[in-house]
């Protein structure tokens, strides 16, 4: 299975052909608060973009986390989520989620299908 950050440039122009064509999974541009957790540690951040696979977050330049490193990300009124930290440029992380793209279609219900991010299967795919 492929992860979010998977020979992806972070400094690559999102919307270009080069950075889209090496998703896995339909990407949708948002803007959305949530937290991200470390440990017993909490850190406000925004969601610039989501897909089934993850998601990138804008956390602050003064935030800084090993590629691997596990957290949690909670989208407030949609559910919590395992992560792992895929690339990390400037203030933005690329965070992989670790749940099943199906649960995590199910946990994001009607604003997942309202997105058009399919329900779990790659983009692309027929099935």
């Amino acid at each position: 299975m492929r992860t979010m950050g998977q020979g992806v440039d972070p400094g690559a122009s999102e919307g270009s052909a080069d950075f889209d064509n090496r998703r896995q999974w339909t990407r949708r541009t948002i803007l959305w608060p949530a937290s991200i957790r470390l440990g017993g540690q909490v850190r406000y951040c925004h969601l610039r973009n989501l897909s089934l696979g993850g998601v990138r977050a804008r956390a602050g330049a003064d935030v800084a986390l090993a590629e691997g490193t596990e957290i949690t990300v909670d989208i407030p009124s949609r559910g919590t989520f395992t992560a792992t930290v895929a690339w990390q440029g400037g203030p933005d992380l690329g965070l992989s989620f670790r749940d099943a793209p199906t649960r995590v279609f199910e946990q994001l219900a009607d604003i997942a299908e309202a997105l058009g991010l399919g329900r779990g299967e790659p983009a692309g795919s027929t099935a």
